[in-house]
This record gives C-alpha cells, sequence and structure tokens, in this order.
C-alpha cells in the first residue's frame, strides 16, 4: 500500500498491467500514469501460453492533500516593541499564529513548526516557538506520509512604542492661604500630531489628554502616550511634582553694640530651599553674615525653585566708644548715627552713678 502527497505516478512493471478493478475490469492503466485521487488498483498478468493460467495482486493508493501555510494578515505579525528596550527588537510567541496559518486543517496528522531558516526547515531541525528575528519559516506538515508539507516565509514589522519624557518638577503653593502661586507645565516632549496623551494622578484618574500638563497639585503622575499611526502605547512614565513656597524670614544678632556683629538669617517654608542675600551682595546658599556694620541694611531669601522672594529690613545698632570735644573737627560730638531715621528713638545719657545726664 502507498500512502503519498497529493498524487503516484504508476512505476514501469517488468510483467503484468495496471487495472482499476479485478480480473481485468475497469479501465486499464500505464506506468507513468499520475493517480490523484485515492484508489486501489489491481496488477494483472497471464501465461502467453494459457490465457487461464494468470495471477493477480492490488494495492491501495492513499492520496492526501498538500497542506496549506495560511498567510497571517499584517494585524498579527505587526507588533509593538514592549520589552523596556525599544530597539525595534522584541520577542514573539509564534504559538500565537497556530491557529491562523492552520485554517480548517484541524486533523491531529496536521503539524506546524516554525524555523530561523530554509534549511533547517526543509532538514527538520532546530525548530523554535518564539523569535525576536524579521522573518522565520512556517512548515506545516501532513504526518500521514513523509515529505507533505508547506513551507512559507513569515515576515515581522516590529514598531516602536512612543518615547515621552517627561520631568517633575515644583509648583508654587502658600501652605498658610492654600493658594496656587504658580503651577508647572509638564512637557511630555512629543508632538500633539501623531499622538494621544493620557496623564493620570496617583488614583488612576485622568487628569489631562494634551501633549502638555498644567500641574497645580503636588503628588505622582503617570503618563502614557499613544501613537495615532502604529496604535502603540509607551511605557508608563511617572514624574513627581512637589510643593515650594516664598520663605517666612526671621533673623538673630549675636549681640547689640558689638562691634563684630554676626546675623543668623531664620528662612522657614514648603520646600525650605533657599539662598539668601544682604542688601546688594550676591545671594549664597549659607544664611550667616559676619562682620555686619551698623545701619539699616535689607534681608532678601530667594526660593530656589522660582517661588519668589521675600524681604525684611535690618537695623544694626552700634555707638562710638569715645568723643573728643577739643574742637578740632575729629570726633568732637558723640550720637548714634544710624538711629537717624528711627523717628520714635532716644539715647539717655547716665554719669557713673547712675545719674540721668541728658536725653537726646
Amino acid at each position: 500500500n502507498v500512502t503519498i502527497c497529493e498524487n503516484y505516478t504508476l512505476p514501469t512493471l517488468k510483467i503484468g498491467q495496471y487495472y482499476t478493478g479485478p480480473n481485468r475490469s475497469g479501465k486499464a492503466l500505464n506506468a507513468r500514469d499520475v493517480i490523484n485521487t485515492t484508489q486501489r488498483v489491481y496488477i494483472y498478468s497471464s501465461s502467453p501460453f494459457n490465457s487461464d493460467c494468470y495471477d493477480e495482486t492490488s494495492f491501495e493508493i492513499t492520496i492526501v492533500d498538500t497542506p496549506i501555510a495560511n498567510a497571517a494578515q499584517s494585524s498579527l505579525t505587526t507588533i509593538c516593541d514592549e520589552d523596556l528596550v525599544n530597539d525595534g527588537f522584541t520577542n514573539f510567541d509564534l504559538t500565537k499564529l497556530n491557529s491562523t496559518i492552520l485554517g480548517n486543517q484541524t486533523g491531529a496528522e496536521f503539524l506546524i513548526q516554525y524555523y530561523e531558516t530554509q534549511s533547517d526547515a526543509i532538514n527538520n531541525i532546530n525548530a523554535i516557538l518564539s523569535t525576536s528575528l524579521k522573518t522565520v519559516y512556517v512548515k506545516v506538515s501532513n504526518t500521514l506520509t513523509a515529505n507533505c508539507y508547506d513551507l512559507k516565509s513569515l515576515s515581522f514589522y516590529v514598531n516602536k512604542a512612543p518615547s515621552p519624557n517627561p520631568k517633575g518638577g515644583i509648583v508654587c503653593y502658600d501652605s498658610k492661604s492654600k493658594t496656587l502661586l504658580k503651577s508647572y507645565t509638564v512637557f511630555s516632549g512629543l508632538n500633539a500630531n501623531g499622538h494621544t496623551f493620557k496623564w493620570m494622578d496617583d488614583q488612576g484618574i485622568i487628569v489631562g489628554t494634551a501633549n502638555n500638563f498644567e500641574a497645580k497639585l503636588p503628588g505622582i503622575y503617570t503618563l502614557i502616550a499613544t501613537s495615532t499611526i502604529s496604535g502603540c502605547s509607551s511605557y508608563p512614565q511617572s514624574i513627581e511634582i512637589n510643593t515650594s513656597e516664598p520663605a517666612k524670614i526671621d533673623y538673630t544678632l549675636s549681640d547689640d553694640f558689638s562691634e563684630y556683629q554676626i546675623l543668623t538669617i531664620e528662612a522657614v517654608g514648603v520646600g525650605g530651599d533657599y539662598e539668601y542675600q544682604l542688601d546688594s551682595s550676591p545671594f549664597q546658599d549659607s544664611p550667616i553674615y559676619s562682620y555686619i556694620s551698623s545701619g539699616s541694611h535689607t534681608i532678601t531669601v530667594r526660593d530656589k525653585n522660582g517661588c519668589g522672594n521675600t524681604v525684611t529690613r535690618l537695623l544694626v545698632v552700634d555707638y562710638p566708644k569715645y568723643f573728643t570735644p577739643n574742637g578740632d573737627g575729629f570726633n568732637d560730638t558723640w550720637n548714634i548715627t544710624s538711629l537717624h531715621d528711627q523717628k520714635i528713638s532716644k539715647i539717655s545719657i547716665y554719669d557713673r552713678y547712675g545719674k540721668i545726664i541728658s536725653v537726646i
């Protein structure tokens, strides 16, 4: 008996004749005739000297159809790069295509296998189940007979995911009045044309759908951008929005009337990232100033996050340690000149016994 794929060519006989029926019935067949359907074929041979002396045998030819490796729709072979590398290559599970490629070939005799090269497929070696290659080979075999298969190439197209690049930042917020002083705009880094956007808060609630997002409250925000061309979505990108505010300031001096006074500025507020300036000097990170001269000064505390400045005035008071009233034009009089703008200030002068001498 013969089981073969698609058709069978009758071989040459040394003796006898092919027939489609027993005892020379049916149609006579010749060597090299092609059999396309399953059937029993008879071989009949008789003696040339006595027709009553003959022999007959038969065999079954089973024709199985060549299997078909059906084409996979482009929607199944065009995929998004989802392996977190986003380099245009990704591993694909080939078994997801089995039902499509087999189609209605559902019998147990049908075998589907995938190979990296055509040579491997022909030689039935190194079958694979997944790949990151752009082209592989699929082979559908009918196991009822040898070498009955269909072999086709299978190409994959990998679309990169969008790559947004949002950066976290600071919103300026007055914690006392609960007032927003300045919002912070988060830029996705992607063009609005060709993408859709989904900005979500830490509860997963959508708070924005534009390519950029104006944050007015602190928190963790997540962006997912989707290409309108490929349908591929970016990996979720999370950013943190913090708060800052202008400083509330105070200060201390090391000692009134000291010759070399030290100023320490105290700045508090949400965020707390401040820099300091005394009068018109450059801003500095340290809140301490030494050798403060007598007189009126301006303290400025600036929020490094751009949330504004706080300004206050400082009066440093010192006094002359002596005077020489000899009429030479030097130190002839005594006063605390740093109080000249203090309209309600007064200076009381006592002798060594505690008796008041004068008030100026």
